[in-house]
């Protein structure tokens, strides 16, 4: 991810069956988000702890998303709207 012509951060695809994802942000926070297949709630937690939970929507084009008020949301929510793309073209 760059933002301003400066990387802010890594997405890098864990799995052959596209359902782990590894986050890494510049403030040096790594997140790994599991989506287990045939399930509607999945969680990511990043390396010191903190967790964020997701739930697919009524429909699979949404995604509900809960999360710490203490994280820094910006580039986080833009590697998850990556992630849910990837998770609608490819599912």
């Amino acid at each position: 991810m760059v933002q301003d012509n400066r990387p802010v951060g890594e997405i890098a695809l864990r799995s052959v069956f596209r359902n782990t994802y590894a986050i890494t942000l510049a403030g040096g926070s790594t997140w790994l988000f599991r989506m287990p297949l045939f399930t509607v709630t999945f969680h990511g937690e990043s390396q010191d702890g903190r967790q964020v939970w997701v739930r697919v929507g009524p429909r699979k084009t949404r995604w509900n998303i809960l999360l710490d008020a203490s994280l820094d949301h910006l580039h986080l929510l833009a590697a998850l709207a990556f992630i849910h793309r990837e998770w609608w073209c490819y599912s």
